[in-house]
């Protein structure tokens, strides 16, 4: 993907630090935005899935231990024939798209479950997201707030992964979008 920023007064960039890397910026990226989409911000392997068992009598709440297949697993709802689960996996050795995997994982963190049907959604095989949240390692956060929340000439960023609160979550990317736009209004503005 290309962006032309003369083409515009200004652009509000609202993906990913992750897909940075896949877009070409002329003229590039700040040395803190290069840094950071070279890096990674995202937790790579991140999985949701929408769990449909039976088997369970009451909700529940599970968070893994290091090592477990599943970080969280958590009763949603009751439906006729069971209840529906919410689970988060960062483990690539699990396929995602195995219901026998899936099955087999579940069991070992809810042995009264089964399986009925799932969904998941792999964060970092997303083109448009090329992982989960955003999870800084030491360091990163210090070596890039403030300055990767700034502009580039008539760019700004919206992403929750760098809101300054709730990063990775929809009111991080709320506090982002209300800065760029603000941002991109002031450079607009300055431009007449």
């Amino acid at each position: 993907m290309s962006v032309k920023a003369d083409q515009a007064q200004t652009v509000v960039l609202a993906v990913p630090v992750n897909v940075w890397k896949t877009i070409t910026f002329n003229p590039g990226l700040p040395s803190v935005h290069a840094t950071a989409t070279r890096q990674g911000v995202g937790v790579a392997n991140s999985r949701k899935l929408w769990l449909h068992v039976r088997g369970m009598t009451e909700p529940k709440v599970v968070n893994g231990a290091e090592g477990d297949p599943f970080m969280t697993v958590l009763s949603h709802s009751e439906t006729p024939s069971g209840q529906l689960l919410m689970a988060l996996n960062s483990r690539p050795a699990i396929n995602v798209t195995s219901r026998a995997e899936i099955q087999n994982a579940l069991r070992a963190v809810l042995p009264e479950a089964q399986l009925i049907e799932h969904r998941a959604q792999d964060w970092g095989a997303a083109p448009y997201s090329r992982g989960g949240w955003a999870l800084r390692r030491p360091g990163q956060l210090m070596a890039q707030l403030p300055a990767i929340q700034r502009p580039h000439g008539r760019l700004t960023f919206a992403t929750s992964d760098i809101a300054s609160g709730w990063v990775g979550f929809v009111e991080g990317a709320i506090e982002a979008g209300f800065r760029a736009a603000g941002q991109a209004a002031e450079l607009a503005k300055a431009k007449r």
